[in-house]
């Protein structure tokens, strides 16, 4: 810490934030804010199938200006 600066945490650590971008990009929306540093997000959907077959869908996301990453 600085002094007289508080060090700000990444959005990553809020469960609530990830999946609050999460669930946009799995509904379609490309064109994200980054919660720590406010640029464009760079998103996408990636398919497969989980270990029984079945057919997921997951949200990934990265912030081009800051280490912002959404796994």
């Amino acid at each position: 810490m600085v002094a007289g600066h508080k060090v700000r945490e990444s959005h990553l650590l809020d469960y609530a934030t990830a999946e609050q971008i999460s669930n946009a990009i799995i509904h379609g929306a490309r064109e994200l804010e980054c919660p720590d540093c406010g640029s464009t997000l760079r998103c996408s959907v990636q398919e497969g199938t989980d270990i029984e077959g079945r057919p997921i869908r997951l949200a990934k996301a990265f912030c081009m200006k800051c280490p912002f990453i959404l796994r």
